[in-house]
């Protein structure tokens, strides 16, 4: 799934303790954002910054995996009215790869989970 996402733009508000990061990508803008718990910590950028990224990463993921289920669904119901030759063999193959990528968008998105979680115990804070 070799996809052109860029960093598109970052914002952080030092008063309301907030970070936004946008990603842009072929498939659209996806943001994450942050906010900083007034009570227990300071504002940073690079803190909140972190965050907003991995959740607009995780954002990106999640919107992958609806275009393929969408994709994979329509596929299957092709499938399931074709006749078995050669040619519903090449959408067989195609609704395995597109399980197979599903599967890897699922993995990224609970490596971010897990490096938040991994992040907020760094920081000595909950999820």
């Amino acid at each position: 799934m070799a996809r052109k996402v860029y960093f598109y733009n970052a914002e952080f508000d030092e008063a309301e303790g907030t970070s936004k990061v946008t990603l842009m990508t072929p498939q659209g803008m996806f943001s994450g954002t942050a906010k900083v718990n007034k009570d227990e910590d300071e504002f940073s950028e690079i803190i909140g910054g972190t965050f907003a990224e991995l959740r607009a990463w995780k954002a990106y993921y999640k919107y992958e995996i609806r275009i393929r289920k969408f994709a994979l669904q329509e596929l299957n119901t092709a499938y399931s009215q074709m006749r078995k030759n050669v040619a519903s063999e090449k959408v067989l193959d195609r609704i395995e790869f597109l399980k197979l990528e599903i599967d890897h968008c699922k993995a990224e998105i609970k490596a971010i989970d897990a490096e938040i979680e991994q992040r907020y115990k760094l920081l000595d804070r909950k999820n």
